[in-house]
């Protein structure tokens, strides 16, 4: 986020707690609980939890949080969190009905999401549509028209303390960026992007994998408006630099920890440790400044 401060997700006993505010010394000085917000008398022992799906950077200081009972939006003033809209209510938009048969939707600042899916079955294709509010335009993108590509989702479910679902599976995979949204389709070696002005949709094709093990994903800055690349091998990472024609990819990195965010040129790694029968989730976290060697 703006100012060096970083938006974090806080376990206690691999159940989602809160979400925490940190500053440039990764030292909390905030916490907002969204279990608080939205279950009457809260109390951490009855069991009871919220389930956080993604937060999605919407502004400099400005926040989406998309859980269990919908979309919360959030920004930081003066260190702390400020709730701006307990719940985003958008309603219904007014498409043909059979984009709602067998598609689940979500609403992110002023736009509605939809994808395509069977929640008994993890999405192995990933047909979906936006409409944007603010124009009334739509735009769908039908991503079972491609082959697969790749075995590999990029994201370790089997590693991590998050509850995954369906809806998981597809909120991890979008971005929001200054001008739309971006799209990541691992299992397609593939990404989209989303102008929320133009409603289109604009598909890329990743360079080619050596084998069905690995996996591209593509990450925005939204400080600098740019977008970086991460080659998952199977033994390591790699992390590219992408041109402004998003045409060139630049290697400028290795690690064996995953990245999972980019922001200011930086990039930050996760590893999750699991003990005592994945009762017991210990997260080691670094930052890695990329700026010398990006071009």
């Amino acid at each position: 986020m703006g100012g060096n401060k970083m938006v974090g997700l806080r376990y206690q006993e691999s159940r989602p707690k809160d979400l925490v505010l940190m500053n440039e010394n990764r030292l909390i000085i905030d916490s907002l609980s969204i279990n608080e917000l939205f279950l009457e008398d809260y109390r951490f022992e009855s069991g009871r939890f919220i389930s956080l799906i993604n937060l999605f950077q919407i502004g400099e200081n400005d926040l989406a949080i998309l859980h269990g009972f919908g979309t919360t939006k959030a920004k930081i003033s003066n260190g702390v969190f400020e709730v701006l809209e307990k719940k985003v209510r958008l309603g219904k938009p007014d498409i043909p009905p059979k984009y709602f048969d067998g598609y689940d939707f979500f609403h992110l600042e002023n736009l509605t999401l939809g994808f395509k899916v069977n929640r008994k079955r993890w999405i192995k294709s990933a047909d979906f549509w936006v409409y944007n509010w603010e124009t009334g335009k739509f735009a769908e993108y039908k991503d079972s028209e491609f082959e697969e590509e790749s075995n590999n989702t990029y994201w370790n479910t089997s590693k991590s303390p998050e509850t995954f679902s369906t809806l998981t599976q597809f909120a991890y995979n979008v971005t929001k960026t200054r001008y739309g949204l971006l799209f990541n389709l691992p299992l397609k070696n593939r990404f989209v992007i989303y102008d929320s002005e133009k409603s289109t949709m604009q598909g890329y094709q990743f360079p080619e994998l050596e084998n069905k093990r690995e996996a591209r994903f593509v990450f925005y800055d939204w400080n600098w408006d740019r977008y970086f690349s991460a080659l998952d091998t199977g033994k390591e990472y790699r992390i590219y630099s992408i041109d402004k024609g998003l045409k060139n990819y630049h290697l400028i990195a290795t690690s064996e920890n995953q990245p999972i965010e980019f922001n200011d040129g930086k990039v930050y790694f996760r590893d999750v440790i699991i003990k005592k029968g994945r009762k017991e989730y210990y997260v080691d976290h670094y930052l890695g400044d990329l700026y010398p060697e990006i071009r």
